[in-house]
């Protein structure tokens, strides 16, 4: 970090680039955009304390939007009509710290940049806890091809902040990049999660989880902390298969904490059945009746 240096600069109207005025603009919105006058490798290299909305450019042709709007302002103040994908950085006590779009004309990209601003270090003056991969406050799905994200990209935006929980909200993804989400040597805080907005874009691997699962059975280390939530108001829209979920929750004390919600009526017991240390479990209690409480078998040392 370097503080006697400013990171960003305005560039004036009359110096834009013909790349920057070929990016379609919101007529209803006047946002400056912004260059790097130096590569930050930490968040805590910008000004989060000045809540202004920013552009900045990148010179690989990409917009990195951080906004400190409300969320209702937020959906509304999407400044540009490109090729996208949104973020939401988060700080303890549920707070917000940004959120975020990268705006770019082609998936690599937008891939690029998403790994260079997600691989920044950890804030030393912020509590952040987590990185939120899709917006489901956005009724506008994201355009940005999650699968372009490579398997060495990927990585690099675990490694780069192992302790930080990762929340995938949108987009499918594709079986090695489910193997490397299975394969980190180091335990994980990991949040594969639908959207509870009505449209289908929501998280889903492209081969149903058999990747994911497989790559977990081979796994020496236990694995850490994984939540599913398989709800959705899309259709034709499943994060696990039916099989790869039974087949994740008879894996034998590989996480240290599961947490289950929205799970298909036929299949409510099945998650008090996984070996774990603890589990959180939501579900309606319409979908149990009493023969099944007296002969349930709870494998988890804490239920919540």
């Amino acid at each position: 970090m370097n503080e006697d240096t400013p990171l960003l600069q305005i560039i004036p109207q009359d110096a834009l680039s013909p790349e920057q005025r070929a990016f379609c603009r919101n007529p209803d919105i006047d946002l400056p955009l912004y260059r790097l006058l130096r590569e930050p490798t930490h968040l805590d290299d910008f000004d989060w304390e000045n809540e202004y909305d920013r552009a900045i450019w990148r010179d690989n042709q990409t917009i990195i939007y951080l906004s400190f709007s409300t969320i209702r302002k937020y959906d509304e103040r999407r400044p540009f009509r490109e090729k996208s994908v949104s973020f939401v950085i988060n700080c303890g006590n549920k707070y917000i710290l940004s959120f975020g779009m990268i705006y770019g004309k082609s998936d690599a990209a937008i891939a690029e940049t998403a790994t260079f601003f997600w691989s920044l270090k950890q804030s030393d003056a912020y509590n952040i806890v987590s990185l939120q991969i899709g917006n489901t406050f956005n009724e506008q799905s994201d355009t940005f091809d999650h699968g372009a994200l490579s398997p060495e990209q990927l990585a690099q935006i675990l490694d780069a902040n192992p302790t930080r929980h990762c929340d995938m909200k949108l987009g499918t993804w594709s079986a090695e990049q489910s193997v490397i989400l299975a394969s980190r040597p180091y335990p994980l805080k990991l949040t594969l999660g639908a959207s509870v907005v009505e449209r289908d874009d929501c998280f889903r691997f492209s081969d149903g989880g058999t990747a994911f699962v497989e790559a977990l059975q081979n796994r020496e280390l236990g694995f850490g902390n994984l939540a599913v939530d398989f709800r959705t108001k899309g259709r034709n829209v499943i994060s696990l298969s039916h099989i790869n979920m039974k087949r994740l929750f008879k894996l034998p004390h590989m996480f240290d904490r599961l947490a289950i919600e929205g799970v298909d009526e036929e299949f409510v017991l099945l998650p008090f059945s996984a070996q774990v240390s603890a589990l959180s479990y939501h579900l309606d209690a319409q979908h149990l009746q009493h023969d099944d409480l007296d002969s349930l078998d709870i494998a988890a040392n804490n239920l919540t």
